[in-house]
């Protein structure tokens, strides 16, 4: 089953969701960032009638491609992403390089490209590698995902005191915030929203939030506030209301 969730970015890092403190996703101007690693299989060779001289050192680089994120107008960006490997015998020709693949603000199908090549200790350049490219750069695309938030009913408080559902959120919307430092109300603009689908929701006390495991929550652990994705509360983390209460999470739900 898919679910429809919204996710917003604001001003701050706190909104109020179903008259309770929540937190957003990094501002859309502060990329988020995943790392994720990319194993890739190699294999040097140096033609026919040459045998190499040892030690032999493998360099590889991997390039991403920049998408436009849904929605919105941050991209996904990727330096090259430089990465070597020393070859000791002919034992070693073959093997597995990973990467560090580093992907922001943005969520689906994230192509990357590149090539491997080898250089002996004579100077000699292999004559291909099989894997990520031979002679030229090859691609390969995984998938990539950022958080997600809220369902669209959630009703979502505003700065003049008025709710609004999620799904009709706009950015540039004035949302009510609390402070966390000042324990004060303050004013929260939207600067982000995109809309996606997602196959499990939590429940949280009875529909109080209806979320995906990486959204954020503001709770309290040993008297202080902290942030806490929705797959690591527990029974007994307290939430925030809009009017300074504190709620004991006693049930979390499962909907897939």
């Amino acid at each position: 089953m898919e679910f429809k969730v919204i996710d917003i970015s604001t001003s701050t890092q706190t909104y109020i969701a179903n008259n309770v403190l929540t937190h957003n996703k990094a501002n859309c101007e502060t990329p988020f960032a995943s790392n994720r690693s990319v194993n890739q299989q190699y294999t040097v060779t140096f033609g026919n009638n040459y045998s190499p001289v040892y030690p032999i050192t493998v360099h590889a680089f991997v390039y991403g491609y920049n998408v436009p994120v849904p929605g919105g107008g941050c991209k996904n960006v990727n330096a090259p992403s430089p990465s070597t490997k020393t070859i000791s015998n002919s034992s070693q020709l073959a093997g597995t390089f990973a990467f560090q693949e580093i992907n922001y603000n943005t969520d689906g199908i994230f192509a990357y490209t590149g090539s491997i090549w080898a250089k002996d200790a004579a100077g000699k350049i292999s004559s291909g590698s099989t894997g990520i490219g031979t002679g030229g750069p090859g691609s390969q695309k995984i998938k990539v995902t950022i958080p997600n938030c809220l369902t669209p009913d959630t009703l979502i408080s505003k700065f003049d005191g008025s709710e609004v559902y999620l799904k009709d959120i706009e950015i540039g919307d004035e949302l009510l915030s609390i402070n966390l430092k000042t324990m004060e109300y303050e004013k929260s603009i939207v600067t982000y929203k995109r809309e996606s689908f997602v196959d499990k929701l939590y429940i949280i006390n009875n529909s109080l939030l209806k979320c995906t495991d990486s959204h954020k929550h503001i709770i309290k652990k040993n008297d202080v506030w902290i942030e806490q994705t929705t797959d690591n509360l527990i029974i007994g983390d307290i939430l925030l209301t809009k009017d300074f209460n504190e709620i004991l999470i006693n049930k979390i739900d499962i909907l897939n």
